[in-house]
């Protein structure tokens, strides 16, 4: 089941995903998939977050990062190709 609070935020050198934490409780797995989707999954694959990845700019999947902050908000961040 799709969650619909994810955000995406274009930024010069990433995009960045944030949701909230709070409907995930304490186990999380975060999972890019290389047909372009992000997904966060939590509880026991209850419940699940996904988004769409930018089709217009290639991204660095390999390089992609997940963090937590203290009001827990998960950021994922998928930097974009450097330009050749």
């Amino acid at each position: 089941m799709p969650y619909p609070l994810v955000s995406e935020e274009e930024m010069a050198m990433d995009y960045a995903y944030k949701m909230d934490r709070l409907w995930l409780k304490e186990e999380v797995r975060v999972e890019i998939r290389w047909v372009g989707a992000l997904r966060v999954i939590g509880q026991k694959d209850a419940l699940t977050a996904e988004a769409r990845l930018p089709t217009k700019h290639k991204t660095r999947v390999s390089r992609a990062t997940a963090s937590v902050n203290l009001n827990g908000v998960i950021t994922v961040r998928v930097p974009k190709h450097d330009p050749p």
